[in-house]
């Protein structure tokens, strides 16, 4: 029988890893947050009605892994209101590093070569990728 149980939780187990992987940030950061709260109910439940604890903190170390997506949203909502609403065309050319004269295409070329450098996936901070994108966009309107 347990040995069924846990053929059944594995398959469960790579199912839903494979839909985390193929979601959205925002997605998967509230199903870890979700998941998160359902483990720790489940561990009160289980230690509640005579499991031993060294099994069920074993099972919460599983959840370590994903931590990072339990503050991910929070993150990228921070970074988002961290960057100015006012920005002036001066201030985002200095941003990319354009003139007045530049191009669509030169300033689009400036912002790709920089937004690889601050880039939160690259090291980068997402507080300044944020900034770099405000800047291409208040070029780009004008």
């Amino acid at each position: 029988m347990s040995i069924l149980v846990g053929a059944v939780l594995l398959v469960a187990t790579l199912f839903l890893a494979r839909w985390f992987i193929h979601v959205d940030t925002e997605t998967r950061a509230k199903a870890a947050k979700i998941g998160l709260a359902i483990v720790v109910v489940l561990a009160f439940v289980l230690i509640f009605f005579g499991l031993r604890l060294p099994f069920v903190i074993t099972g919460l170390f599983v959840l370590i892994p994903f931590l990072p997506y339990f503050f991910q949203q929070e993150t990228q909502e921070l970074s988002k209101s961290a960057v100015s609403t006012h920005m002036t065309l001066e201030e985002a050319r200095q941003i990319l590093g354009v003139k007045a004269r530049d191009t669509e295409e030169e300033i689009l070329k400036a912002y790709r070569r920089i937004i690889q450098k601050v880039h939160p996936d690259k090291g980068g901070s997402a507080y300044l990728a944020a900034k770099v994108n405000h800047a291409k966009d208040v070029l780009l309107k004008n």
